[in-house]
């Protein structure tokens, strides 16, 4: 009886971590930044709080890095949801990886800096069998994003760009990654 208890408190437990890292993915979660003009312009706790001027070839350099990965998210989640349809965790996420990349577009016209094209679209990006086997890869695809966040936050980084790189790697790291662990049964 223990035991079957000690199951039940886990499965409680890993239905409410998706269900809490779901909520998060919404769009009053944590990915919903607002650092400047931007289309959310005066919105939110940090309306008018930005930087400007001219930014270092390192920093510009994380940024185009840093877009180009959240590009590279939203396309792959987006070609699952065609294949496969308005699957979870895939209809939450993709729309939080679409904020993670207008949150840093944000600071590159903060910057009066021209934001870089996406060039992802959905022939250039991986094809998936099962949503098990998507919800694999976008596993290891939060991974590498989080990864990627730690290296670029351990720049000396202007304050929005570190906002906004600390604030798509947290809910990466408490939302996406989670949710897609629990898809793919990991």
């Amino acid at each position: 009886m223990r035991f079957r208890g000690s199951r039940l408190n886990l499965s409680v437990a890993l239905i409410s971590i998706v269900l809490l890292g779901l909520a998060a993915c919404g769009d009053n979660g944590p990915t919903t930044p607002d650092y400047g003009p931007g289309p959310a312009a005066g919105v939110g706790p940090a309306a008018g709080v930005f930087s400007t001027g001219p930014l270092s070839a390192d920093v510009a350099a994380a940024m185009e890095r840093a877009i180009l990965d959240e590009y590279h998210a939203e396309a792959i989640y987006s070609r699952v949801l065609e294949d496969f349809g308005n699957v979870v965790p895939f209809a939450n996420v993709v729309n939080a990886e679409a904020r993670h990349s207008e949150s840093i577009a944000r600071v590159y016209t903060n910057h009066e800096m021209a934001v870089p094209i996406d060039p992802w679209h959905r022939d250039n990006v991986p094809r998936f069998r099962t949503v098990a086997e998507a919800c694999d890869a976008a596993a290891t695809e939060e991974e590498k994003n989080i990864a990627m966040y730690d290296e670029l936050l351990r720049m000396e980084l202007p304050d929005d760009v570190e906002r906004v790189f600390s604030t798509n790697r947290l809910a990466s790291l408490e939302s996406h990654l989670p949710a897609f662990r629990f898809c793919s049964g990991g």
